[in-house]
């Protein structure tokens, strides 16, 4: 069986945290190692998680956002917005890539459940999972 996949989770809203660590902790290749609201102890609290894999809801202001995920950055693990709309990925979108986010999911509308995003969260996480050494050969 191979390694599962260290996954922390960075969201305000604490059942939005709780609901993705169930859907994610119910796959076989998947942990969550951690998962917190935005704090000023967060990018310690990742670091020494060694996660993987990082899920994150831009925090508001956005400009505080682009400052908490260029520090992150600094972790160099692949970043995934967890969001409410495609507007908010739009205006920034260079700035999100520039500081290393490599995929965008967005939050479920009031017609959808959490259930309803599942295999495109998987799949984003799957696809920007660092490869060990054994799995580029």
């Amino acid at each position: 069986m191979p390694a599962q996949t260290k996954i922390f989770i960075v969201d305000n809203n604490a059942l939005v945290r709780f609901g993705l660590t169930q859907l994610i902790s119910s796959e076989p290749d998947m942990a969550v190692v951690g998962n917190q609201s935005v704090n000023p102890h967060l990018y310690d609290e990742i670091k020494k998680a060694k996660a993987q894999v990082l899920i994150i809801e831009i925090p508001q202001p956005r400009e505080d956002g682009i400052k908490l995920l260029k520090k992150l950055s600094k972790l160099k693990i692949p970043v995934i917005i967890y969001t409410e709309s495609d507007d908010e990925i739009a205006k920034d979108l260079i700035p999100l890539l520039e500081v290393g986010v490599v995929g965008f999911i967005l939050k479920p509308t009031r017609d959808q459940s959490i259930i309803d995003i599942k295999e495109k969260l998987l799949f984003e996480i799957r696809l920007n999972t660092p490869k060990s050494d054994e799995e580029k050969n």
